[in-house]
């Protein structure tokens, strides 16, 4: 045997990665197994040494207390000066055998050890056991186990006297020049080891075997000299190569990363060799000229065609389904229907499979196999050629074919899919995002969306930081740094967003740990996590503890550390540090905690659910930090509950406190900083590691479109290129490891909050997280051992536009306006009766429904709504409006009363704070809007008792993902970038005093909120009329519709009973040149609604739509005789004279009235008044002029 010999060795329960030489072996027989080498009888006993590190713990009881984190370590000398020796008192005579010795570096180069029942000349000749000198043949080394030379029956006293050593180890740190030495470790054992079985000799062992596949191809070589059964094979594509070592073939070949765990008697797992790759031949040979792997939203781990086919589904196919359908099936298979029915507008029926004639054409699901060879919970398979069958094992997996299915069929207009088989699986176990909703309240709506879009990029973990605050304290601090100063840091804004029973009476008054201004029910947090669930991603709370935890310590003041940190020059406080060396406030955690985990509650241990408490830059006492972690991974571990953390264990660091050994495989760990945690070490240790590093996968939006770690976005490209989850720095992690979860990115809301706040709202947010979603998503579901099937370029710019976002979701409010129709909706309040006045003339929102306070006027000749109560309000159900639509009203506003607040003109619903158009904003006198507890104003006042034409616009910025909302007055844009508030005021630094409100302007994005008129607390007094919108953009045949529009046509009943549509004539209009279509909306005894649809004759595509009533009350609507058109011509030959009542418009009317520009690009933007002056004076000459002109432009 060559003793020169090396291996890598990671050692449980060892910090770091050691090479581990032979280690020396004795010729005595046997008798105790020694991977079991009975009870440590040096453990906790008392010791002295003749030296250790001067200022520090470093003393000879730090090598038997059982912890490898802690050493024994001397001072620096050369050996010539002396031998370092330690001794350990067994406190009474006993039976010593055998030893295993743990170093911190391999720079010992000998060392003998003694044993006696006398502790005087303890180092003589005859009480030595053990000698071992480094040579040729035997290299230092970290480990060292053997049996002593002669067996001790009555040994009290056991001395390791190191006789030399050097500054440099050999392996280990070998550039570190430091002339001690340094014992984790000195274990005694009272019978012989067997030295065979020792666990460090069965690791050299393993370490020479190398994986290979046997000739059938089906399962790993294991070596024949150890117990197969102690063996684990951990690889990253675990449904090629599972943990037994079988082999279930590819498609075509593919690389397997594999790890080898072993495991000893006692239970310790032992990653006995470095990752290495095997390649696995697949089952057929891909040929280039053959139908590639379809390109879907995230890569197809496997595919193969032998065809250069497509199969054409039928035009109604159908879904049949093989297996017993549970209520998570139906679930699937509805949401399924739904998105089908977003993207392509139509039904797809799902059968079962026994109601099946044929199958060609149509999709099968054969779910009835709960176990397939290479298949775990999310793997699916799906072979096209006549039909389309997948098979899945699991909800899970069916679900995620659901995906790749409809993203294929989106990617073909004509529902072709190219023949051929895939077996598809990710890479890591956790793909996900972590999203910050402490510091800026996100609606729950908002939410649903992110896990929506998720799952459409088969993400599966949605991380929910529930609770935080203003990191940056050091705001409400003024240069005098006193007690006045920390009390007032209690001040910054802060967020527990889950409801809490917790509260504290203070002044008479309850009050509760969650936010008042939003936070989400216990109910319907739970309903999302299950509704999460049923799409396949799983809801991770995030409640912070025991640093960010302002919410906790505002209310129990008393337990919070009241004294300033070392960050932002020493002024930061810690108030937002929970004072963890008080049991009281310990015990005050674990009871809000109970809230969530005890058994029926939200978290409980048979939810599944995976809690994290994030104990993550917490700077006081490190001590008291190492047993809050403690108590807290007991905490969670007694209840059964997976627990998870941000790393903090290489940053904050303890001389005398560490994590126990038994809890940590039992831990998910965030990694998130190099400096905070060092990923190869907490590996080591045993955490599972979820990497989530700041550079690059943190965002820190703040409305200026920046493109790196903690900036506005992420680098994409740097993702998609070169983003790996087990590469973390310069740690490699195999990514095969049971420990090497996955990856996760995040967004967190330093910058949009308190004093900070930039005015980025949720639904930017919800941009930057859905910006990074595509190529984040790729990265961790893998992208096999053939690389990017796509450059960045070819994925962002062929197949994400392709693909587009999820379907049946809609949080940017995108609106679909009704065919031939320019406008979501107009009221121009004009009619015969009330319910024609408040009737939508374009659009599909019927009559607006109003409330006392408000009435139809006809004053001065303008129809407009009268509003006169400030508790009003009209109901119109348009609710909002997205970026980049127009809303246009004429307004005349009056004066209120001295004590109301603000004058809102539209408002909508909302989870949180205001969402509402003001005519005066509250503190203020301008014109501005609020949202998302944000209030903006425009440099702009809105005059009284003048009538006034009023848009608003929110623009998007496609670059920077953000909107800016613009005013526009009569058709000039007015009142400048509108600038946000939020309540926070700054501090003067010299006095501490507050000063000035915090402002921002980044970002005004706002969808417009239609629901109501007014919003019944605070509604504006006045008149306001021609409320319409339009798209934000040019119309090339904006004047040919003008004339449309200025056309005042009728309707004729041409029967009474069992009106059709086609039972009602458009009058009014030259038949010969204008087309007019009815379509029948809605009709009861007292009224007809419908939607008449106007186009040119010689170019169709240039129309409107207008919605008219029919009043069936008026008897002039009646018709005595009336028989029914054969056919479109004869109603064309109606020659009635156009209805010429009701022609005044309120332009006609107030344009004097109105605050004008001569500017004639202004003027064209507030609507085609030039148009609608010549039809008012041309009337029908107007028309025929302008077919005239129309038809010499087509010429």
């Amino acid at each position: 045997m060559n003793l020169k010999r090396k291996f890598l060795l990671i050692c449980g329960g060892m910090s770091s990665v050691i090479s581990l030489p032979l280690a020396l072996v004795s010729a005595n027989p046997t008798t105790n197994d020694g991977t079991e080498n009975g009870t440590n009888i040096a453990l906790g006993k008392s010791t002295e040494q003749n030296d250790f590190e001067n200022g520090t713990e470093f003393n000879g009881s730090k090598a038997v207390d059982g912890d490898f984190n802690t050493r024994w370590a001397t001072n620096q000398s050369d050996p010539s000066n002396g031998a370092k020796t330690l001794i350990i008192d067994l406190g009474s005579e006993q039976k010593v055998s055998s030893f295993q010795l743990f170093l911190e570096r391999d720079n010992i180069t000998g060392f003998k050890l003694f044993a006696s029942n006398q502790k005087e000349n303890l180092d003589n000749d005859a009480n030595k056991v053990f000698e071992w000198t480094e040579s040729e043949q035997n290299l230092r080394r970290t480990i060292y186990y053997g049996n002593f030379t002669s067996i001790k029956e009555n040994a009290r006293y056991v001395m390791l006297k190191v006789t030399n050593w050097s500054e440099s180890g050999r392996t280990i740190n070998p550039k570190l020049k430091w002339k001690n030495i340094s014992v984790k470790e000195l274990e005694l054992y009272t019978e012989p080891m067997d030295l065979q079985n020792n666990i460090y000799n069965v690791l050299e062992k393993i370490q020479d075997w190398r994986p290979a596949i046997n000739t059938d191809g089906n399962k790993i070589t294991l070596p024949e000299e150890i117990d197969s059964s102690r063996i684990e094979i951990q690889a990253d594509y675990e449904q090629i190569i599972d943990s037994k070592g079988n082999v279930f073939k590819p498609l075509t070949s593919k690389t397997v990363e594999l790890l080898v765990i072993y495991t000893d008697k006692k239970g310790k797992k032992h990653k006995v060799k470095p990752a290495s790759n095997l390649e696995v031949t697949g089952k057929f040979v891909q040929q280039e000229n053959k139908n590639p792997k379809p390109k879907v939203a995230v890569e197809i781990a496997e595919w193969y065609s032998n065809s250069n086919e497509n199969l054409k589904l039928n035009k109604d196919f159908k879904i049949f389904v093989k297996g017993k359908l549970d209520e998570k099936l139906n679930k699937m298979f509805n949401e399924l229907k739904l998105d089908f029915k977003d993207i392509f507008n139509k039904e797809i029926e799902i059968k079962s499979f026994a109601d099946s004639d044929t199958t060609n054409g149509n999709i099968v699901f054969d779910l009835t196999e709960t176990q397939i060879p290479g298949y775990d919970e999310e793997t699916y398979g799906m072979i096209i050629d006549n039909d389309v069958t997948i098979k899945a094992v699991n909800r899970i997996g069916a679900f995620w074919s659901t995906r790749t299915l409809l993203q294929m069929l989106k990617s073909n207009e004509n529902f072709e899919l190219s023949k051929g088989q895939m077996k598809d699986y990710p890479k890591f176990k956790k793909r996900g995002f972590s999203f910050d909703v402490g510091r800026k309240a996100v609606s729950m709506d908002i939410l649903k969306a992110v896990v929506k879009e998720m799952s459409w990029y088969k993400m599966n973990e949605l991380q929910v930081h529930l609770s935080d605050n203003l990191i940056f304290l050091e705001d409400y601090v003024s240069d005098k740094k006193e007690d006045k100063d920390i009390e007032r840091s209690f001040d910054a804004y802060s967020g527990w967003r889950l409801e809490s029973s917790k509260y504290k009476e203070i002044d008479g008054k309850k009050v509760y740990l969650h936010n008042e201004d939003y936070h989400y029910t216990i109910d319907e947090f739970k309903k999302f996590m299950n509704d999460s669930n049923d799409l396949s991603v799983n809801i991770v709370p995030e409640l912070d503890f025991p640093a960010h935890a302002l919410s906790i310590t505002k209310i129990w003041k008393e337990f919070a550390v009241k004294k300033f940190g070392t960050n932002a020059g020493g002024k930061r406080t810690l108030v937002d540090h929970v004072d963890i060396t008080n049991p009281e406030a310990v015990k005050l955690i674990k009871e809000i905690l109970d809230d969530y985990t005890n058994e029926g509650k939200i978290f409980d241990k048979n939810s599944r659910t995976t809690v994290h408490i994030g104990c993550d830059e917490f700077f006081d006492s490190p001590d008291a930090y190492y047993d809050f972690a403690n108590e807290m991974f007991k905490y969670f571990i007694d209840k059964g509950i997976q627990v998870r953390l941000w790393g903090s264990f290489t940053h904050i660091r303890s001389a005398s406190k560490h994590i126990k050994e038994e809890y940590k495989d039992k831990v998910e760990m965030n990694i998130w900083s190099l400096g905070w945690a060092n990923p190869s070490a907490m590996y080591d240790e045993g955490y599972k590691l979820i990497n989530t590093l700041d550079s690059p996968t943190y965002m820190v939006p703040n409305g200026t479109g920046s493109r790196s770690a903690y900036g506005d976005f992420l680098n994409n490209k740097n993702i998609y290129d070169n983003y790996e989850a087990n590469i973390m720095g310069n740690s490699n992690i195999p990514s095969g490891s049971s420990q090497m979860l996955g990856g996760m990115y995040a967004i967190w809301g330093d910058s949009l909050l308190d004093v900070r706040a930039t005015g980025v709202n949720e639904y930017d947010l919800f941009e930057r997280f859905k910006d990074a979603l595509p190529y984040f998503a790729t990265k961790v579901w893998g992208v096999g051992s053939d690389g990017l099937d796509s450059t960045f370029e070819e994925y962002r710019d062929n197949i994400i536009t392709k693909i587009g976002d999820a379907p049946n979701s809609n949080p940017s409010h995108k609106i679909k306006l009704e065919k031939n129709s320019s406008h979501y909706f107009s009221y121009d309040f004009k009619g015969s009766n009330d319910s024609e006045k408040l009737l939508d003339k374009k659009g599909k929102f019927g009559i607006m429904n109003l409330s006392s306070g408000m009435s139809t006027s006809n004053e001065e000749g303008i129809s407009s709504l009268k509003v006169v109560d400030k508790t009003a309000k009209a109901t119109t159900n348009i609710d909002l409006l997205g970026f980049n639509n127009r809303i246009k009203f004429v307004i005349k506003r009056q004066k209120v009363s001295d004590d109301q607040e603000e004058e809102v003109i539209f408002s909508t619903d909302t989870p949180y704070g205001q969402l509402a158009i003001k005519a005066r904003q509250k503190d203020s006198t301008k014109f501005g809007f609020s949202r998302e507890l944000m209030d903006y104003t425009f440099d702009y006042e809105l005059p009284y008792d003048k009538w006034v034409e009023i848009e608003l616009v929110s623009e998007f910025d496609d670059a920077k993902k953000v909107a800016i909302t613009k005013l526009f007055v009569n058709g000039k844009e007015t009142g400048g970038k509108p600038v946000g508030t939020n309540g926070s005021r700054r501090i003067d630094k010299k006095t501490g005093e507050y000063t000035v409100e915090h402002t921002f302007t980044n970002s005004s994005s706002l969808f417009i909120p239609l629901q109501y008129i007014g919003d019944g607390k605070n509604t504006f007094k006045g008149y306001i009329t021609n409320i319409e919108h339009s798209l934000n953009e040019v119309d090339k045949n904006k004047f040919e519709k003008s004339l449309l529009e200025d056309i005042d046509f009728s309707l004729k009943l041409l029967k009474n009973n069992n009106v059709t549509a086609s039972d009602i004539s458009v009058e009014g209009i030259d038949k010969d040149k204008i087309i007019s279509d009815v379509q029948l909306i809605s009709k009861d005894d007292k009224k007809i609604v419908v939607k008449v649809t106007l186009s040119y004759k010689n170019d169709p595509n240039i129309s409107i739509v207008k919605n008219k009533m029919i009043d069936l009350e008026n008897k002039s609507n009646s018709v005595v005789e009336s028989p029914k058109p054969k056919n479109n011509e004869d109603n064309k030959k109606t020659n009635e004279e156009p209805n010429t009542t009701n022609k005044e418009t309120p332009k006609d009317s107030f344009d004097k009235s109105l605050e004008k520009t001569n500017d004639d690009k202004n003027t064209s933007k507030s609507g085609t008044y030039i148009a609608s002056a010549i039809a008012a004076i041309f009337g029908s000459i107007s028309l025929v002029l302008g077919v005239l002109l129309f038809k010499n432009k087509n010429k």
